[in-house]
């Protein structure tokens, strides 16, 4: 994990040597699949977003694509909010709901593929804050009812994105139990606020990749 500044013409550089590059320098072979958790944008900036940022990816991925080394992976990115006002509690006790707690339906967008997920308890006497997330492009299909296995209600592929995106949240490796972002989201604002504090007139050591030294 690594920090860039995100204009548009240094973020595609930055995908294209840093996450392309490393990726198959390790594996040898450029990603199958890219999932993107975006934090940091309002509901305003969501088709900024994607002219901007995902277009810029997708055309990442065309670039470094050649016959020899195909590069076609299939794009999930999704924005993360966290400063919203909604609040779900229980119909019988009024308590607010468990961990774990989904709502795709009913109170979320009729133009976006969104659902609100609830990963951790609140502290005691206090209603749980839900983080919305927002799937701004599916190129995973996820939510395709033509896939396998649909028989109405919600798809399959939606369960397994918001099961996925709950797990995320428990593999934060600076607290005991769940958090309420994904795991990747934390250590992102991690890397940031130290790469702001540390390493703001400098080059990072390049030993520091892929290593877990901002926790």
């Amino acid at each position: 994990m690594e920090a860039v500044v995100s204009t548009q013409s240094t973020w595609k550089q930055w995908y294209q040597r840093r996450v392309h590059g490393a990726f198959q320098k390790v594996n040898k072979i450029f990603p199958r699949q890219v999932i993107v958790y975006r934090d940091g944008v309002s509901s305003t900036q969501l088709e900024a977003v994607l002219r901007d940022e995902v277009n810029k990816i997708e055309q990442a991925f065309k670039e470094c694509h050649t016959p020899e080394n195909p590069c076609k992976p299939e794009l999930e990115f999704i924005v993360v909010q966290k400063r919203i006002v909604a609040r779900f509690i229980q119909q019988g006790n009024f308590e607010t709901v468990p961990p774990g707690t989904v709502v795709n339906s009913d109170v979320v967008s009729n133009q976006f593929w969104d659902f609100y997920l609830v990963p951790c308890s609140p502290p005691p006497g206090c209603t749980a804050t839900p983080t919305r997330y927002i799937v701004v492009k599916d190129g995973l299909h996820l939510a395709d009812p033509r896939r396998e296995g649909t028989r109405g209600g919600t798809l399959p592929g939606e369960t397994d994105l918001e099961m996925f995106t709950n797990q995320l949240c428990a593999l934060y490796y600076n607290w005991p139990g769940p958090i309420r972002v994904p795991s990747c989201v934390k250590y992102a604002h991690k890397l940031a606020q130290q790469f702001q504090q540390a390493m703001i007139k400098q080059e990072p050591n390049r030993r520091l990749n892929y290593t877990y030294h901002y926790l």
